[in-house]
């Protein structure tokens, strides 16, 4: 699978340069081309990258928020194209919690011909770098699933917020005299634009021992499963790619495949997913639509749906359905959502019970599906 390299470069020509080279075929897969980072949160960019070149202008902090705000937490290795300071370099490194970071000298005369012949040791730093990441996300997933367990403080979760951005958000403050009640409770997520930092941010709240989620979002069918890896390295919960007939069990949250349906099934009286179709529903495949309908008519009154930031309105009405069977409904509120379509569509048509911050809804659930054991 192609490395998803993300690039933001001031200079045009050094831009046009590298996207010509690591175009399609060269082993990476080039998910966007900025001249800065400041208008990050306005584009669609479908996956979170796996490496970014990257060289802020002189004013960097904007472009340094940006990148927090968009892919906050991701633990995103950074190759600087740049002829800033390494003590400059490492600042803003340090401020987006990256451990893996390397610099490359950026050329200032004959652009393109210097460019290219730096391109075999961009390429060699590069891989080096999606390397010492992707061992370091291992490292922390084999302390997830050797020391997991209810009651006993979560290691990896320790070692990943020291790496971690920091984001902007109140952590779940949870009573350790508390437990979760299995309620049969069920919740369903969608979103779509916005929606890889929102899911982080929720998931990475929740205790190990949360009611069991099923999750939409829309993303490519190559990337839904590596996605879900990637928050199953970063959160107490477990997070995987939703395969048919996996059960929906406490402390786990199950992400459609992004080319097919997701639907919820009642086996014997455990629940249970299967993938279904791949006909476009609202214009997407996988569709929340589809996943809130069958959670309203197989949960019921036991279902939370959840719809988050994203483009058009996808979801409005499968909450509506949810919220009519007897189901807690939520949107996400219009300040803190990357492109408020999805929750706006919920809201205005009458089918959200709650409306939240980003920030505040990992809280909100926890609060109301947490009891005393």
């Amino acid at each position: 699978m192609p490395l998803n390299l993300l690039i933001i470069e001031p200079n045009a020509l050094i831009r046009r340069t590298l996207h010509d080279f690591y175009g399609e075929g060269s082993g990476f897969s080039i998910i966007g081309k900025l001249h800065d980072a400041s208008t990050i949160e306005k584009r669609t960019l479908a996956v979170v990258p796996d490496i970014l070149i990257f060289d802020a202008e002189d004013n960097f902090d904007d472009d340094v928020e940006a990148l927090k705000t968009t892919f906050g937490g991701f633990l995103i290795p950074i190759l600087f194209f740049s002829n800033k300071s390494a003590t400059l370099l490492s600042e803003i490194a340090n401020r987006l919690g990256s451990l893996d970071w390397d610099v490359i000298q950026k050329p200032s005369i004959k652009i393109v011909q210097n460019t290219t012949l730096l391109i075999p040791n961009i390429t060699k730093k590069l891989r080096d770098l999606n390397l010492s990441a992707k061992m370091r996300i291992e490292a922390l997933s084999k302390q997830k699933s050797t020391k997991l367990s209810h009651g006993k403080d979560i290691t990896h979760i320790k070692e990943a917020e020291k790496y971690r951005y920091t984001l902007n958000k109140r952590q779940v403050a949870l009573n350790p005299n508390k437990r979760m009640i299995p309620n049969n409770k069920i919740v369903a997520i969608g979103t779509s634009t916005g929606g890889t930092t929102a899911l982080l941010n929720i998931f990475s709240s929740l205790p190990p021992d949360f009611p069991g989620i099923v999750a939409v979002i829309h993303m490519p069918v190559d990337f839904t499963g590596s996605f879900a890896a990637r928050l199953d390295s970063l959160c107490e919960i477990s997070v995987k790619e939703a395969k048919d007939g996996d059960l929906i069990l406490p402390g786990q949250a199950l992400l459609a495949r992004g080319d097919r349906h997701l639907e919820v099934n009642n086996i014997s009286g455990s629940f249970a997913v299967r993938v279904a179709g791949n006909h476009p529903v609202n214009g997407h495949c996988p569709s929340v639509d589809v996943l809130f309908s069958s959670v309203a008519q197989v949960i019921g009154q036991k279902a939370v749906g959840v719809i988050l930031t994203g483009m058009g309105k996808d979801g409005a009405s499968g909450l509506g359905k949810i919220k009519s069977a007897g189901g807690w409904t939520i949107a996400q509120n219009k300040s803190s959502s990357v492109v408020f379509g999805m929750p706006k569509a919920a809201i205005e048509e009458g089918h959200a019970s709650s409306v939240y911050s980003l920030d505040d809804i990992p809280n909100e659930l926890v609060k109301n599906l947490q009891g005393l054991g």
